[in-house]
């Protein structure tokens, strides 16, 4: 089930670019383990790639001033945003992303983003391996187990793999297409 700012958004297949140059960074609301900034020191040394990344921070997230130390050190465009009213709006724009295993991986399914998913918390453990196992992301498994070396390699490797991005994108809007609230009605009216 979709908010409902998606459902009114039409899902198209998307233009998947040779190289993603646009990265989203998305990690929840509050964020209390700080992985957002582990996420930027793995993308800020991917230079070469000409990157835009976009930070969504939620408003419970208490780390935005150690996150903003860390990006003026950045030769990377980095843009912080608070109070994010428009997801799918920044969804359309990027090219790939990196989240959280919880909701926001049905939504960036919906939008046909290809991205990567780190593991927050124990309710996010079967999101993450499901969507995995079907081919629709990366499960880069818990964030306390993840070097921020290891992380860097899988957000480059999507970077450069049109064909793993776009197999991602496609895996996932055949798995969200937004009527998953209607099926859900149309169970329980069985009863």
């Amino acid at each position: 089930m979709l908010r409902k700012e998606f459902l009114e958004r039409q899902a198209a297949i998307r233009d998947v670019p040779g190289v993603a140059r646009r990265i989203l960074i998305t990690l929840g609301g509050a964020d209390p383990n700080n992985v957002t900034l582990q996420v930027v020191r793995a993308v800020k040394g991917l230079v070469r790639w000409n990157l835009e990344i976009k930070i969504v921070i939620g408003p419970a997230n208490p780390n935005c001033d150690s996150i903003q130390k860390e990006l003026g050190q950045s030769p990377l465009p980095f843009r912080i945003l608070t109070n994010v009213t428009d997801m799918p709006s920044l969804m359309a724009w990027a090219d790939m992303a990196v989240s959280a295993g919880g909701s926001t991986c049905w939504e960036l399914a919906f939008m046909g983003v290809p991205y990567l998913v780190i593991i927050l918390a124990e309710n996010q453990v079967g999101v993450a391996k499901g969507l995995d196992k079907a081919n629709a992301t990366l499960n880069c498994g818990w964030f306390y187990a993840l070097s921020t070396k290891q992380l860097s390699a899988h957000c480059e490797k999507m970077i450069v793999d049109r064909n793993v991005r776009t197999n991602y994108a496609a895996k996932g809007q055949q798995l969200v297409d937004g009527l998953g609230a209607e099926r859900l009605l149309e169970c329980i009216g069985k009863f």
